[in-house]
């Protein structure tokens, strides 16, 4: 940031390329230490991403993978680094385990929290390990285990480590002490909340990530009163310390479990040193007198853990951070910890400033710094969609597809992690200013529809890309027999025309579905090409890294997160231009199919504008009720169907759903949320759970524009109706409501997971509440 082209540029990026060999570093075999090496090459794959060292970055991405996907599956005789449930505590208990994770159940939110953010920053690379169906129900087992955030999940006690009335986390399981229960390391705790942050807004489970806020916000504000003191009111005036090392139920003490170092006792109350932990500098001043203490209390400058307490100082003094780093760069990094990441952090906090917590956002991933007078505004958008960040002073902040941005006194962006789910982002906040003028005349409207566009362009039979998806279907990509990396050889063609849009400033995006089959040794290729003006002459042109395919029957997904591996030409705006999607075998000597129809799309970085409404019928009707296999005002006589059984987790996939469409709805959108409440009974089955999915497409071209996944709600074993409602909240949420112009309304309900069908009431029973009015 402050140096974006000189020498300390070429400082970090030394740093990093040392990492290529071992980003985790000192990895033990349990799962705290397990956690802390995963926690490290975590920071070192986001800084390689944004300074685009890519080797590094995908080398650290790779080893947290093979980390993360070893201890997340168990084979027959398996008895290290797996985990196991045990029904009778309720709790999911990681083998090898320490400090009494396994027989007190202690610090779960301490180890989970570690590989919950390392499967975050794996998402934003490769959200296909992160869907439900292969890692991501274990990684959601993690989370439930050591803050189950749904109550109605018996497997696991609500919250189990953090304490509402108290706004803060326990460590111990037990609690076997006169004095309580206790928890040193508040910034371990910290970490995972940060994690259920960072993983929902990468998986787009808002019900995780608004977990995680809660807990991070609340327990924000307890650190500061607990374990610090910053305003100086809590402390009984002869403890004569500044900050304590341990929070008990009785008290406080200037202590750790395992050391007497001033450096630890203060130090364990700030490591992990993430973006998550930013709350850290909200009290400038405090840093500087904490950091004050520690070395009264040492009798000099540290002698360990000098890059956690250099990066604690940054935040209040980053210009002395800084010089204490440049004077002595050769002290031993703490386990966690890493050169590139120390200095990363230290030189960028020296650019921007102090955290400036007067200024909020509305989005989870961004912060606000001053230095001086001059703030800067950072943001990060871990999507495949341009993204418009909004504060409380009224700035904006663009931040394009995969990209950390700033803008105000420094400005600059990196990084191309587009692997999150884009999650709509709430109404900006207040600004702080005065209000704008109400206008006092309203604003013409256009004497004529400007033309649509589709941006979602699927791979349909006849070599088109069809702005609707059309039935499912397959078709045959011939075996390479030789090696064509990065040369269409044989390919299968898909081909827009006359295609009008703007550029977004966003990325490519697309979803392939492939199956080679038993054949081995097979990859698979791609190649997006754009004449922007449909003049025969190609202006840009994206040859993708080639996609491995599995020797096991199965559809596979290849995406644009794969990587680049060419590109020549530059994006800009689509005047009657074509488009062009080229497949073809690089490697291998068997044919690999291609999903088509629906099973295939392409996602172009371009808006177009959509056909202007004509006034809304005044047959509309809010309330729809479940009819056949429609979606009708009219309630109808009541009436039930059977849901068909999971037999398999289907979490977030639609299986063998009942589905209900309305079509040629026309309405306005009038700014609130879906609602529902489905009647529901699975009789006396046990572990069942019914999840829907409602959809709008807008304009009722083919294309959904707003697609809304809510929480399965489990049913329970007695016979009889029970109410399904939006309050359970959304699973994910893609996409963004506005007005409907004979559009279409879509209704999914399926059994997520259990080995029963469930009877879903109808006719006068269940019904959709669209938020639209006539």
């Amino acid at each position: 940031m402050g140096d974006a082209a000189g020498a300390d540029l070429s400082t970090v990026t030394g740093y990093l390329n040392a990492e290529l060999a071992n980003p985790e570093g000192v990895s033990g075999p349990d799962t705290y230490w397990a956690g802390k090496g995963l926690g490290r090459a975590a920071r070192i794959a986001e800084i390689a991403d944004q300074l685009g060292l890519t080797t590094v970055r995908d080398a650290a991405v790779a080893a947290m993978k093979a980390r993360l996907t070893n201890w997340l599956t168990a084979g027959a005789g398996e008895t290290g680094q797996l985990f196991h449930y045990d029904r009778n505590w309720g709790t999911l208990i990681g083998y090898p385990a320490s400090y009494g994770s396994d027989e007190d159940l202690n610090d779960h939110h301490f180890h989970y929290g570690y590989f919950v953010a390392a499967a975050a920053t794996v998402a934003k690379f490769d959200p296909a390990w992160a869907d439900d169906t292969r890692y991501g129900g274990m990684v959601d087992l993690l989370i439930r285990d050591a803050n189950n955030y749904d109550r109605a999940d018996s497997r696991f006690p609500y919250l189990r480590d953090f304490d509402i009335y108290a706004g803060h986390d326990w460590a111990s399981g037990l609690a076997p002490f006169s004095a309580g229960n206790n928890q040193e390391s508040s910034s371990e705790g910290m970490n995972f909340a940060n994690a259920l942050i960072q993983w929902g807004q990468a998986t787009g489970d808002t019900a995780v990530r608004d977990a995680g806020v809660f807990i991070w916000t609340t327990q924000a504000a307890a650190i500061a009163e607990y374990w610090f003191d910053v305003r100086d009111e809590n402390f009984p005036a002869a403890f004569g310390h500044r900050t304590v090392g341990m929070v008990w139920g009785d008290g406080a003490s200037y202590s750790t479990w395992f050391s007497a170092a001033p450096e630890m006792i203060q130090g364990i109350n700030m490591l992990p040193i993430t973006g998550g932990h930013l709350y850290l500098g909200n009290d400038p001043a405090y840093v500087k007198a904490n950091y004050n203490e520690l070395v009264t209390n040492k009798g000099g400058p540290p002698t360990v853990w000098q890059d956690i307490l250099w990066e604690f100082l940054a935040l209040g003094d980053g210009d002395q951070a800084l010089q204490n780093f440049r004077a002595n760069s050769t002290f031993a990094s703490e386990e966690g910890e890493s050169k590139a990441h120390t200095f990363h952090w230290i030189r960028n906090l020296a650019a921007l400033g102090n955290v400036d917590p007067t200024v909020t956002a509305n989005h989870p991933l961004a912060k606000v710094f001053k230095k001086g007078t001059a703030r800067t505004y950072v943001a990060s958008n871990i999507t495949a969609r341009p993204l418009t960040v909004t504060s409380s002073d009224g700035t904006t902040l663009a931040v394009p597809a995969g990209r950390t941005a700033t803008s105000g006194a420094l400005t600059w962006s990196g990084g191309n992690a587009t692997g999150g789910v884009v999650v709509p982002t709430s109404p900006p906040p207040t600004p702080t200013g005065s209000p704008s003028p109400t206008p006092t005349s309203p604003s013409p409207s256009p004497t004529s529809p400007p033309p649509s566009f589709s941006p979602t362009r699927y791979l349909v039979p006849g070599g088109a890309l069809g702005g609707t998806a059309g039935a499912a279907g397959t078709v045959s990509v011939a075996a390479a027999n030789g090696n064509h990396d990065g040369t269409p050889a044989n390919p299968q063609v898909f081909t827009a025309t006359g295609l009008t849009g703007a550029y977004n400033g966003g990325s490519t995006v697309f979803d392939l579905a492939v199956d080679a089959g038993t054949a081995v040794g097979n990859g698979v290729q791609a190649r997006v090409s754009y004449d922007l003006t449909g003049d025969g002459t190609v202006d840009r042109v994206e040859t993708y890294s080639y996609y491995a395919t599995d020797p096991v029957t199965g559809v596979e997904h290849y995406r644009q997160t794969q990587g680049l591996k060419s590109a020549t030409g530059t994006l800009g705006d689509l005047v009657g231009g074509t488009v062009k999607v080229e497949v073809w075998n690089a490697i291998g000597s068997g044919a690999t199919t291609l999903g088509i129809g629906n099973s295939s799309q392409l996602v172009l970085p371009y808006t177009g504008t959509g056909p202007t409404t004509s006034p809304p019928p005044t047959g509309f009707a809010a309330d729809l009720h479940l009819t056949g296999q429609t979606l009708t005002g009219a309630a109808g006589a009541a009436a039930s169907t059977p849901v068909p059984a999971a037999n398999g987790s289907w979490v977030g996939s639609p299986h063998n759903p009942l589905v209900y469409t309305a079509t040629g709805v026309t309405a306005a959108y009038a700014g609130g949320q879906t609602r529902f409440d489905l009647f529901l009974d699975a009789g006396t089955t046990v572990g069942n759970g019914t999840q829907v999915r409602v959809s709008y497409d807008l304009t009722g071209d083919g294309t959904f524009d707003r697609a809304e996944t809510y929480q399965y709600f489990a049913t329970d074993p007695v016979t009889g109706w029970e109410h399904y409602t939006e309050a359970r909240g959304l699973y994910s949420g893609v996409g963004t409501l506005g007005n409907l112009a004979a559009g279409t309304v879509k209704v999914e309900v399926w059994n997520a997971i259990g080995g029963g069908a469930t009877t879903l009431g109808t006719g006068n029973r269940s019904k959709l509440t669209l938020p639209y009015t006539a």
